[in-house]
C-alpha cells in the first residue's frame, strides 16, 4: 500500500491527530503506466508498506480503490503469486469464504465504512 495512503489513514484513526477519512487507496504513482510494473528505486517503509491478503482485504472492503499489488513476499519488486488455477489444496483443507463476505455496508451521510457482522457458524463434512 502506498505509504502517502497509509499515513493519511492513520492521521484519520489517531485521535489526537484528527484527520479526515483518506478516501480509496492510491497505489497508481508506485506503478509504471502499464499499471503492473513497479518503478524503479521504490524503498519498503518510505515508499510503501508491505501488507498481507487479509489487512489488503478489509483496506480495500472499506476504503476501495487500488490497484491491487499482489506478491509473493511483502516486497513490491517479488514476484507475483501462481496462478490461483494452479494453486490446489488438499482434498482435506477447506478454503474459507471471503474475507469480504463477513462485511456489511453501514449507510452513513459521511462515511463510507464497513462493520463486522458474526458469521453463522456452519457445520462441514469432510
Amino acid at each position: 500500500i502506498d505509504k502517502l495512503w497509509l499515513a493519511s489513514w492513520l492521521a484519520f484513526v489517531n485521535e489526537e491527530a484528527q484527520g479526515s477519512v483518506p478516501g480509496p487507496i492510491t497505489n497508481e504513482r508506485l506503478l509504471e503506466e502499464d499499471g503492473e510494473t513497479p518503478k524503479a528505486g521504490l524503498e519498503r517503509g518510505v515508499h510503501y508498506r508491505g501488507v498481507n491478503r487479509e489487512v489488503w482485504h478489509i483496506f480495500h472492503g472499506i476504503y476501495g480503490g487500488g490497484p491491487i499489488i499482489e506478491r509473493q513476499r511483502l516486497d513490491i519488486y517479488a514476484a507475483p503469486p501462481l496462478s490461483r488455477s494452479r494453486q490446489r489444496l488438499p482434498q482435506h483443507q477447506i478454503q474459507a469464504p471471503p474475507l469480504q463476505s463477513a462485511y456489511q455496508q453501514v449507510d452513513s451521510p459521511h462515511l463510507n465504512f464497513q462493520q463486522v457482522q458474526p458469521m453463522q457458524p456452519q457445520t462441514v463434512d469432510t
